[in-house]
């Protein structure tokens, strides 16, 4: 797996994939502002895995 952080989620214990955390990051304002108004910045969830990196056991 990538960058294996321990996270809690609702009291459970999982890891995290680095390229789930991780989008792309903007090179200029513009490009920013663009992002922006296409919504790239909105609220997400990603998966929280079981230590084999596999299974999901919840979401962070």
């Amino acid at each position: 797996m990538g960058g294996n952080e321990n996270i809690l989620s609702k009291g459970t214990s999982g890891y995290v994939k680095y390229e789930d955390l991780m989008r792309p990051r903007p090179k200029t304002p513009e490009e920013a502002i663009a992002m922006q108004e296409m919504g790239k910045f909105e609220k997400r969830e990603i998966p929280l895995y079981a230590a084999d990196g596999k299974i999901v056991i919840g979401s962070f």
